[in-house]
């Protein structure tokens, strides 16, 4: 069976990593998406790692949390971890499970 995903590691600059993913977000994939984004923070030099979710239809619950599990790594190491471009589906997803604003850097109101 074939899956729309797909990503890339690009490296604009010395101390940033950008993660473009593209296609669906699932089950299926969460594994390779971790490797990619955990490499990425690991990567000598690197300070930020933003996650490029413009091209992304859908994304499920371990999708989220291979987001939280790499922003919580980032914190561990003192870096920067963000996600970009979220919208529509994907962009819902992360509003109703409350992550967004943390996932992109944003304050987050205590409840």
């Amino acid at each position: 069976m074939a899956y729309d995903f797909d990503l890339r590691v690009e490296l604009p600059s010395g101390s940033t990593a950008r993660v473009v993913v593209s296609g669906e977000i699932d089950m299926a994939v969460a594994d390779a998406l971790s490797a990619s984004v955990l490499g990425a923070l690991r990567t000598n030099g690197v300070r930020l790692v933003e996650v490029e979710l413009s091209a992304v239809g859908f994304i499920d619950a371990c999708g989220v949390g291979v987001l939280l599990a790499a922003r919580n790594d980032a914190h561990r190491q003192g870096k920067t971890f963000l996600v970009r471009g979220a919208r529509g589906l994907p962009r819902r997803v992360l509003e109703i499970t409350g992550v967004l604003n943390a996932l992109a850097g944003k304050p987050v109101e205590a409840r």
